[in-house]
């Protein structure tokens, strides 16, 4: 057996994330650093299935952004701070449009979630049936941190 063969049986068994970065370290001792950054990217792309709801797609965004760039951080910690940057004219509110800046901010392309999918999130897990109107940013981080345990309780690492 390959090493990525063992990679790959592991992954049909294991989370799309935990997958993803078993075989990110697998590639940095083969292939160098110059492999390595073009799986992450093809990994990043295949890590937002179609089938997955827009709120584990969101998550996942957010998810990847925090592993790449504060993997030492707290998740709670780094959410935080990013959604104290989405809200951008600090009213304590943040817009579908101030989510879409915050997700361009951390380099999600935007086929990756659509502002009607940011809009379906909007209003059903708020309540906000008008664009403009903004989530609580509390209620957002509370909502995004909820997210992360239930996928931590699920895949049985917390």
């Amino acid at each position: 057996l390959t090493m990525s063969s063992l990679l790959i049986s592991g992954c049909r068994r294991s989370s799309v994330s935990l997958c993803s970065t078993s075989i990110i370290r697998a590639s940095s001792v083969v292939g160098g650093t110059r492999t390595t950054r073009r799986l992450e990217e093809i990994l990043d792309k295949r890590n937002f299935s179609a089938g997955a709801s827009a709120k584990e797609n969101l998550l996942r965004m957010l998810q990847n952004y925090r592993e790449k760039n504060f993997s030492q951080e707290l998740p709670s910690r780094v959410i935080k701070e990013m959604l104290i940057a989405a809200d951008a004219n600090n009213d304590g509110f943040i817009t579908i449009k101030e989510w879409e800046t915050m997700l361009h901010n951390i380099n999600v392309e935007k086929d990756l979630i659509s502002h009607a999918e940011l809009v379906e999130i909007a209003r059903a897990e708020f309540g906000i049936q008008d664009e403009s109107e903004g989530i609580p940013a509390d209620k957002a981080k509370d909502f995004v941190l909820g997210l992360i345990k239930s996928e931590e309780e699920t895949l049985g690492t917390k």
